[in-house]
């Protein structure tokens, strides 16, 4: 079996999907009426621009719903068969708690039925305050959806010092941390403050690739990086004349995820990220096996569930390659 056709079929987990990079552009392009060019951005401040307009976009129940029927149609055909989307304080506060609770109810109930396993993120971002940071905990809190697994933070990961408070409610109520940090170069020293805080993933921190003390700590925890080659390069966070920081990971053993962050907005796939990290690494299709693993063993699911996809990984491309060595 070629690669390509390898990483286009292997059982996947996406573990770093925002609702509103997600949406497929056909979905957007409905929503609003437009033609301007896609992807067309050129860099961190014109994509969080771009970000942010489709984001207003998600001002129903019935714009999230189908915005996520849509999302679950395109996991479906790339073979993915867990994913974890981050939702952002602006749309819970368009939408209200208790509303979208029930919208995330019914999308992971229709997921299942296609095969695919869904967990919510809510996330703040560090530059909107504590009272926005607030209330995405108190809705995570009081209006779960029943899948809600994590409480993450983005955008201004030097927030981080200021809402230790919000990550502690939610760690005590059994929520997992999973924020951004160290994205950007010469951020690294938010890694240390994510892992104080207890974070069992962390979101790119590719600047730990050029701080021995940030990567040896990474190492060390085994705390696992959800990487996203294609945002990465796009955003900046991963200077052109420099190797990518998942080469660097995976020579010093630190876990990570091949994720697709915002595969609408960078026009990618998750399949795309594995055939990317598998052509920058030179990496092998039982490499690409060990990594769907790995994403595997680091989300947020409950042990059958987990050992049911990991069944599926071990089992995928294994009697074709039986056939050809008979």
């Amino acid at each position: 079996m070629e690669l390509s056709a390898f990483a286009a079929g292997l059982p996947k987990c996406e573990l770093h999907a925002h609702l509103a990079g997600s949406v497929p552009e056909p979905v957007v392009r409905g929503w609003r009426g437009a033609d301007e060019p896609w992807c067309a951005f050129r860099d961190f401040a014109g994509f969080l621009s771009r970000y942010g307009r489709v984001e207003q976009l998600l001002d129903t129940p019935d714009r999230v719903r189908e915005a996520l029927g849509a999302m679950v149609d395109a996991w479906a055909r790339d073979h993915v068969v867990h994913a974890e989307v981050r939702v952002g304080h602006a749309t819970l506060a368009r939408i209200g708690a208790r509303q979208l609770a029930d919208v995330l109810n019914q999308a992971a109930a229709e997921a299942a039925v296609r095969g695919v396993s869904l967990a919510w993120i809510y996330e703040f971002d560090g530059a909107a305050g504590v009272d926005a940071a607030g209330h995405v905990v108190g809705a995570a809190l009081d209006e779960p959806p029943r899948a809600l697994r994590a409480v993450g933070l983005s955008g201004d990961e030097s927030g981080q010092e200021r809402h230790e408070r919000q990550f502690r409610q939610a760690a005590a109520a059994g929520l997992a941390l999973v924020p951004h940090a160290g994205t950007l170069p010469g951020t690294a020293k938010q890694i240390d403050v994510a892992l104080h805080h207890g974070a069992v993933r962390v979101g790119h921190a590719t600047s730990a690739a050029w701080e021995p003390e940030a990567l040896r700590r990474l190492a060390d925890c085994q705390v696992t990086v959800e990487v996203a080659p294609t945002s990465e390069a796009l955003i900046g966070a991963v200077p052109g004349s420099r190797r990518h920081p998942l080469e660097v990971f995976l020579a010093v053993g630190v876990p990570v995820a091949v994720c697709a962050d915002d595969p609408a907005l960078f026009c990618t796939t998750l399949t795309n990220e594995y055939l990317v990290a598998a052509e920058r690494c030179g990496l092998s299709a039982d490499a690409l096996r060990a990594l769907a693993r790995g994403a595997a063993r680091a989300a947020l699911l409950d042990d059958s569930r987990r050992t049911h996809i990991l069944d599926e990984i071990d089992r995928f491309g294994v009697s074709e390659t039986n056939e050809q060595a008979e």
